[in-house]
């Protein structure tokens, strides 16, 4: 396996990068304002997303949030509490 190309990768990036001092912090959701709602599409547990936890990915049955697309696009809208922004 040769990673040498990959490094170079790498080093080129750096060389082309600058640092952003701007933290990085987790915003809990306040509140769900909307989901859909139709035969052809179903948010389950919803809720669960205003829970305080760590963030971290569970795939334990009782507290996922799952949006089931049964031929229309199941969606939630999420209410943060204060105005978010940022770059790409």
């Amino acid at each position: 396996m040769n990673t040498g190309g990959y490094f170079l990768d790498q080093l080129r990036l750096e060389r082309r990068a600058e640092r952003d001092e701007r933290s990085r912090l987790y915003v809990a959701p306040k509140r769900v304002l909307w989901e859909s709602v139709g035969e052809n599409c179903l948010v389950k547990n919803s809720a669960t997303l205003l829970k305080n936890k760590s963030g971290q990915i569970s795939l334990h049955a009782d507290t996922l949030c799952t949006l089931c697309n049964r031929g229309a696009n199941a969606a939630i809208l999420i209410d943060f509490g204060q105005e978010l922004h940022g770059g790409i």
